[in-house]
């Protein structure tokens, strides 16, 4: 018995110190972890001072930047990694981002207002937050229109775009101007909750607006209610045919498509109707298109296939994500000069941005 009671003290002195080892272990990857955040965050500091200095000599700042423009090139530079989470909480204390822009309808119900666009406050798939908002919203459709008082210009878009995750929906260089308009009647193709439409419908454009996954789609229709009729939105996928398809519907809507063949036994599939661009522009006798968004996981080649017509009718501003397959850039440039030669293309890291120049 003395000899167990023994052996059983040894082991529980032996657990004890594995214990006491853990935990130092433990404290010094928190303290290495959090000298990795402090360097990245004095990085970053670095790096969105030199993309500040940077707008000022080119003199596209004028009176736009403040410091909460300094917080925004900030977060933009840590690329959201757990720095940015911190620095988040930092900000948003003196109202930067989310809280700031949070309102109510008289009915009760809460929405975003960015500097006049009026979107859901709802994100699929994520905790709403500074990071998620940010993210998610702000760098592609409202990142230059809250920070930079609409001022797409070559040089604020190019010098934004080698930080951003997704690039900007607008670009201006002199006479070529893919921006939106007061007036024009906008596609936009993969609206998801109705980021871009709420900003081209708060310049004054009507915007039909395509978002086949179901959730999504509901989250659209709610920042549509918010638009007064100046968002359509339309809950059919854009293809160069119509017909039934298969449509993926992740959850947290990052790469939501039409489905191909070999991915037709997935749980998240849909059905429902596609239809393409020059068959819908017809159907519903629209007398012009001026300018068409596009996101669409790989789609957008198909669907500029499906707007061959309305490319050489209307010719509208462009404004196409690139980044889904590698020849994207090439493959969508043919297709559009084919349908189109007096085109005038500017491939970005991302986007592809066309217009034509009278």
């Amino acid at each position: 018995v003395i000899k167990f009671i023994r052996k059983l003290f040894g082991v529980h002195v032996l657990v004890n110190k594995i214990d006491n080892i853990n935990m130092q272990i433990n404290t010094q990857i928190n303290n290495l972890s959090g000298k990795v955040e402090d360097i990245r965050m004095n990085q970053s500091f670095i790096a969105a001072y030199k993309l500040c200095d940077l707008l000022k000599q080119q003199d596209v700042l004028n009176n736009a930047f403040n410091k909460e423009t300094f917080d925004a090139l900030f977060l933009l530079t840590l690329n959201f990694s757990e720095a940015s989470s911190r620095y988040v909480r930092l900000t948003s204390g003196r109202g930067l981002f989310f809280h700031q822009w949070l309102q109510k309808t008289s009915s009760g119900v809460e929405y975003l207002n960015v500097k006049g666009v009026k979107l859901t406050y709802k994100i699929p798939g994520d905790i709403v937050s500074g990071i998620p908002v940010f993210s998610l919203i702000f760098q592609r459709s409202l990142f230059v229109h809250a920070f930079f008082n609409d001022n797409y210009d070559k040089a604020v878009v190019e010098a934004l775009d080698q930080w951003m995750g997704e690039g900007s929906r607008g670009y201006k260089d002199g006479k070529f101007d893919v921006t939106v308009k007061q007036g024009d009647v906008v596609i936009d193709a993969g609206a998801w909750i109705g980021d871009f439409s709420a900003y081209a419908a708060s310049k004054g454009a009507t915007v039909y607006a395509f978002e086949p996954a179901s959730t999504t789609y509901a989250l659209l229709c709610e920042t549509a209610d918010l638009n007064e009729g100046k968002i359509h939105p339309i809950r059919k996928a854009l293809s160069n045919h119509g017909g039934e398809v298969q449509y993926i519907a992740l959850q947290n809507c990052a790469g939501n498509r039409i489905a191909k063949e070999d991915e037709n036994l997935l749980d998240c599939l849909e059905t429902l109707q596609a239809t393409s661009l020059d068959a819908f522009v017809k159907e519903n006798n629209i007398l012009k298109i001026d300018f068409i968004k596009a996101d669409i996981q790989g789609g957008e080649r198909d669907m500029l296939k499906g707007a061959i017509n309305i490319l050489r009718q209307f010719a509208p501003r462009l404004a196409i994500a690139t980044d889904h397959l590698p020849d994207d850039p090439i493959v969508l440039q043919n297709i559009i000069l084919n349908a189109n030669p007096k085109y005038k293309i500017v491939q970005l890291r991302t986007v592809l941005f066309a217009t034509v120049i009278d």
